[in-house]
């Protein structure tokens, strides 16, 4: 680790705004178009969240810090391990000395998850001496999945609005400036979109706590996934993670000073009151903080993930399309929601053991045909032997020495009712 000093410039690393401290200001609401609206004042005078507010009263940026390097989040040789198997991608900044770091497609369907894959989710360091420029929300999984934590029904949580858009993480360049990346991209469209506002709207009208990393969601028209938010262009302020603890900012905290949107808050006090709540027009579900273990987990409302599976094109016809022409389900569906990825998987897994029952029944068959068979015997002999088969054909594309036509035959026999769709391009950074 280094010691940073408050406001230290030091390579250009942490140079202070321009502009001096904003004053803390009150949270801006939500605009319609996001989902605001009248609702309870929110109450966050519960103990869980009362101590999670005390945790952070001294990091404020007025004292000394300790910036962490990439080698003390986690261990080296299980972080190179992620990377040479494909579940870690690491890209180059196109103008800095920076690096990337993201879990991949490959990792999500393989359920690869570790604390260096769970950590990657556009962790930002220098190439130079690893030191950690910018540290992200850890991923997390919806409230049904194996790999959520175990969170009681009745212990005290923090709500907040899952917007449906592109992960941004706010991060320091070199010149003393800020910009934007998308959790596996420096150069991404909708990165670029999002520092193009922020360097407009925001620069210079507040100063971001340099020990925090600040994460928005980024929605403008061009970047739908599914839900409509009109006109809106916006980066909706999520929340911060300590840089030296990884530790969640509580949002009231992280928002001070901030002069655009903030994520919606609930009035929900536990999960079990958000698993029962209605489900809200035009909305995803709703990000839950246990604040005692600094835990998040998704409440996905069952409308939104019926319209993402349409808009994605999921289908049992479409895991079969895939199979049959012997692509990767892995990397056909890596724009898919991680959420899907078990159905995904099952329906696969139903697919594969079909397609291998019946072509095993049909080896077996063949050989049984061919015991019968005089040794010598011709393809006149061969036909009546099968004359009864209902694998005619099958038959005799082994008795020619065609076992992959005879198992691409099979899958054509296997083919699942019903329509399917293509999988439409998703960004990969949503979520």
């Amino acid at each position: 680790m280094r010691r940073v000093p408050r406001g230290s410039s030091e390579g250009g690393r942490f140079a202070p705004s321009r502009a001096g401290a904003v004053p803390p200001q009150p949270p801006v609401p939500l605009s319609p178009a996001v989902g605001a609206g009248d609702g309870p004042r929110v109450d966050t005078n519960g103990p869980d969240v009362e101590s999670a507010y005390l945790r952070f009263a001294e990091l404020d940026g007025e004292h000394d810090w300790e910036q962490p390097r990439l080698s003390d989040l986690f261990p080296q040789d299980l972080y190179e391990e992620c990377v040479g198997n494909g579940w870690v991608s690491v890209r180059r900044h196109p103008h800095y000395p920076y690096l990337i770091h993201n879990y991949t497609p490959r990792c999500v369907w393989e359920g690869q998850w570790n604390e260096v894959t769970l950590a990657c989710r556009g962790l930002v360091t220098r190439e130079d001496s690893g030191l950690v420029v910018a540290r992200p929300f850890r991923k997390f999984f919806n409230y049904e999945q194996p790999e959520a934590p175990s969170l009681g029904w009745d212990d005290e949580v923090v709500v907040m609005d899952k917007a449906d858009g592109s992960l941004g993480v706010l991060y320091p360049t070199p010149e003393g400036r800020y910009a934007v990346a998308t959790r596996g991209s420096f150069s991404s469209e909708q990165a670029m979109w999002a520092s193009e506002l922020y360097e407009r709207r925001f620069a210079g009208r507040w100063e971001p706590n340099p020990r925090w990393t600040y994460l928005y969601e980024i929605v403008y028209p061009e970047n739908r996934v599914v839900l409509d938010y009109g006109d809106t262009q916006e980066l909706i302020l999520l929340g911060a993670v300590d840089i030296p603890t990884g530790a969640s900012v509580p949002v009231e905290q992280a928002q001070q000073g901030w002069p655009g949107l903030s994520v919606e808050r609930f009035p929900h006090r536990t999960l079990r009151e958000v698993v029962e709540a209605a489900p809200r027009d035009n909305a995803e579900g709703f990000v839950v903080w246990h604040p005692g273990t600094d835990t998040h987990v998704k409440v996905k409302q069952e409308d939104y993930k019926h319209l993402h599976r349409l808009v994605t094109g999921v289908t049992p016809k479409h895991v079969w399309e895939v199979l049959a022409a012997g692509d990767d389900p892995g990397v056909v569906f890596q724009n898919a929601p991680d959420e899907f990825h078990a159905w995904l998987r099952q329906h696969e897994a139903a697919l594969r053991a079909e397609h291998q029952q019946r072509s095993d029944a049909v080896i077996r068959e063949f050989e049984d045909v061919r015991a019968r068979l005089p040794e010598g015997f011709d393809r006149k002999a061969f036909a009546h032997e099968i004359s009864r088969s209902r694998n005619k054909s099958l038959l005799f594309l082994l008795l020619d020495g065609k076992d992959e036509q005879m198992r691409s035959r099979v899958w054509q026999q296997i083919r699942p009712a019903g329509d399917g769709g293509a999988l439409r391009d998703q960004s990969s950074d949503s979520d």
